[in-house]
């Protein structure tokens, strides 16, 4: 497959700092990326080409290597992203960290390399919602998030509860990062659930998360085996750690998920090629509301180490 080539250099390749190299206007927050990957080179080069796009330069691009033997580094390499080779077994919360404590901007863009951002002024939407100094993060409005208003605060989640939408998404999120300095990603979650937890953390100091809405597209290959029952079981775990209750309505919804099953099975009796995958993930997502107290990462429990 012919690799599309990239519009322009993300970043200049010399040996100066680049932070100092393509500083921020005077008084403006540095900004910069963190984006995870393995076997990438399919949907590096639009995401890239995305970032050339974006008004906003960031100052820096950190890469994660989780093991690629395609040609994913090279890509990044050839747009002067710094890359940093993650050679223990895939540990989401670990990995961010790591990638947090090697990019050391005001504000940093957690990307996943699959993520296309289609509108060019994204980042300095970013940029321009943390002019509140009491704003930890901004995310993206997903399904499942539209009980909350723009800012949200903590007394809105304890209203409206948790659900499989979350405030925060480390997919296309960006942060404050002193705020993660001062409370990294909880390593006792491995697998999901990590963006949940961070952001109501934040909430609970008294600061603020930021919805935007923004065009962009997710071209993941494949979705990982089990991501909505572990997730489901995540969740659960977050919420029961941080004493909220769960949403009842709405996508993620305990009420609404049933139902949402029922309807992917009455396409199934349909022939809807794509029914049966959406009835496993609904029924995946239901089971998780029954067992997930056994796989709590944060009760030490041994199944646990499985679950991850």
């Amino acid at each position: 497959m012919k690799m599309q080539k990239l519009a322009v250099p993300l970043l200049a390749t010399d040996s100066t700092d680049s932070t100092e190299r393509m500083g921020p206007p005077k008084g403006m927050s540095t900004l910069g990326v963190i984006m995870r990957f393995r076997n990438s080179a399919a949907t590096l080069p639009r995401v890239l080409d995305a970032l050339a796009a974006q008004t906003r330069q960031p100052e820096v691009v950190v890469g994660l290597d989780n093991g690629s033997t395609d040609e994913s580094r090279a890509i990044l390499e050839r747009c002067g992203a710094r890359i940093i080779n993650w050679t223990q077994p895939y540990h989401t919360s670990r990995v961010l960290n790591c990638g947090l404590a090697a990019c050391t901007t005001d504000l940093v863009v957690v990307l996943s390399s699959h993520s296309v951002l289609t509108e060019t002024d994204t980042f300095a939407r970013y940029q321009a919602a943390f002019d509140n100094p009491l704003v930890a993060a901004v995310s993206h409005r997903y399904m499942g998030v539209a009980r909350f208003s723009d800012e949200i605060d903590l007394a809105q989640v304890r209203r409206h509860g948790l659900g499989r939408g979350s405030i925060y998404s480390n997919s296309v999120g960006c942060l404050r990062r002193r705020f993660w300095e001062e409370s990294p990603f909880d390593e006792r979650l491995g697998f999901s659930a990590e963006d949940y937890d961070w952001a109501l953390t934040q909430l609970e100091h008294g600061r603020l998360v930021k919805l935007l809405t923004f065009a962009h597209e997710h071209n993941r290959a494949s979705v990982p085996p089990g991501i909505f029952l572990k997730t489901s079981r995540d969740v659960r775990a977050v919420a029961h750690k941080h004493r909220l209750a769960l949403a009842k309505w709405g996508a993620g919804g305990d009420f609404y998920e049933p139902l949402h099953a029922l309807y992917w099975f009455a396409r199934c009796l349909g022939r809807d090629p794509e029914a049966r995958r959406n009835l496993r993930n609904q029924l995946d997502w239901a089971r998780g509301a029954l067992d997930w107290h056994r796989y709590d990462p944060f009760a030490n429990n041994p199944l646990q180490k499985a679950h991850a």
